[in-house]
């Protein structure tokens, strides 16, 4: 089975809304349930700076949440663009921290979630890239012998 333009472009827009209910979640857990996320998914120490920078990420996390929203009732046409651009920041995140020489010391148990996140918006936009044109090309009609 080939995937058209037209059906990678709704899987890639379904994602991007996914992705915004998503970030909401995380966003409000990192600033209202600050607490419970660390004791639940990042199990760091709650030191008031740990708590405060946490707290800060659930903004940004409310931020993208409400541009996902954005562009998918606006303008569906660049999700697959957008989704690239997330995974795209996320690397260059992951390198900065990286050449920082920083590493983490806690489990992380939210790490496998964003694996997935991360993994879908680098898969996800590369089918609709790699999907076939949505126009089939114009045939010449037959002529019938009467």
């Amino acid at each position: 089975m080939r995937l058209y333009k037209k059906q990678a472009l709704k899987v890639s827009a379904g994602l991007l809304f996914l992705l915004a209910i998503m970030d909401f979640v995380r966003g409000f857990m990192h600033t209202f349930l600050n607490e419970y996320a660390v004791a639940t998914f990042a199990q760091i120490s709650s030191d008031p700076d740990a708590l405060f920078l946490l707290a800060v990420f659930g903004v940004s996390n409310f931020v993208t949440s409400f541009i996902f929203f954005l562009v998918y009732f606006k303008a569906r046409h660049l999700s697959p663009y957008v989704l690239l651009m997330v995974f795209a920041g996320y690397v260059l995140g992951v390198l900065g921290i990286r050449f920082a020489g920083l590493s983490m010391e806690s489990p992380f148990y939210g790490q496998y979630m964003m694996m997935v996140y991360l993994g879908l918006t680098l898969t996800v936009p590369l089918l609709y890239f790699t999907a076939k044109d949505d126009h089939k090309p114009i045939q010449a009609k037959r002529r019938t012998k009467k």
